[in-house]
């Protein structure tokens, strides 16, 4: 027999990793998945919890529902293409994308910035694999950055947000455009069910 084709034949008939059908998961949302954060505001520092309290599937995704420490409530969607939140019509039938998958460096969409009750356009830009220390630990993550337009001939807004598979944000720099930043960083993480 030909050697190529027997160590073809071979390598077909290796074993394949337990996890080489696994898809990165930067952003979980199953349920029972806790995180504890650590915001600094300034020079202001609180804590922010969230917790996912429900995940269904609905039109071909799973939503899930996101309790905040403050009591506020959110909805984020995903599927094997990304990730997002509510559309203008607060339905995912036009959602905004929060990440689309895979996260490759360069890879760029459009997206917007949650700010309070509204959000602003925004262009989503992977700039690739990092490693990042916070409180929780030291993560291999990858650094995705989303830029708001100027606001009145201002500088832009800004959100940089380092995403660790299977954990999801462990560090984020909101960059207000005015000087001031904000930065939450990753204090525990509890994976869900």
């Amino acid at each position: 027999m030909n050697p190529v084709l027997l160590a073809a034949a071979f390598a077909l008939a290796a074993p394949v990793p337990r996890d080489a059908d696994k898809k990165a998961d930067y952003f979980p949302l199953r349920k029972g998945t806790a995180c504890a954060f650590r915001v600094t505001d300034g020079q202001a520092t609180h804590d922010l919890s969230i917790e996912v309290t429900a995940a269904e599937a609905k039109g071909g995704r799973t939503v899930s529902t996101l309790k905040y420490s403050g009591g506020s409530v959110e909805e984020l969607a995903f599927d094997a293409a990304g990730v997002y939140r509510p559309g203008a019509d607060g339905t995912f039938d036009k959602p905004v994308v929060v990440l689309r998958y895979p996260l490759t460096a360069g890879a760029t969409w459009e997206s917007a910035l949650p700010l309070g009750s509204d959000s602003v356009a925004a262009t989503a830009t992977v700039e690739g694999v990092v490693e990042v220390e916070v409180p929780a630990g030291k993560y291999k993550a990858v650094c995705v950055r989303f830029v708001g337009p100027a606001a009145d001939g201002g500088p832009a807004t800004t959100i940089s947000a380092w995403y660790a598979d299977g954990v999801g944000v462990v560090k984020q720099v909101f960059d207000h455009g005015n000087g001031n930043t904000s930065t939450l960083e990753l204090m525990k993480f509890t994976p869900g069910k």
